[in-house]
């Protein structure tokens, strides 16, 4: 049992010590990508978040402004779809580059 709490612990770091290294923007793509629900039979598949965006600028340590700035960007290169406040990733090859930092920073409207 202490080697589990150990290993989550060890997890937990891990996942702090990230988000302060690497763009909001990866980070963000991250967390979508953590809360994709694939759904072979939709084009488009909803990424379910358990909190608001509100509380998602707070974990990823930005402001709600940025965190629409990052949406509005995912939204312009065709790699998200937002609707009623819903996400839905229309493109899941673009979005694990952007996770894992592949495709650079674009420039924010």
């Amino acid at each position: 049992m202490l080697r589990e709490i150990s290993q989550q612990r060890n997890q937990y770091l891990v996942r702090q010590a990230e988000l302060t290294t690497v763009s909001a923007l990866t980070n963000l793509a991250r967390v979508m990508l953590e809360s994709y629900n694939d759904d072979l039979q939709c084009k488009r598949t909803r990424v379910l978040f358990p909190f608001s965006d509100k509380d998602l600028a707070s974990y990823l340590t930005i402001t709600p402004e940025y965190l629409s700035r990052l949406y509005r960007g995912l939204v312009k290169e065709g790699i998200i779809h937002r609707h009623g406040g819903a996400n839905f990733v229309l493109d899941k090859k673009r979005l694990w580059q952007e996770a894992k930092g592949e495709r650079g920073v674009w420039k924010l409207s």
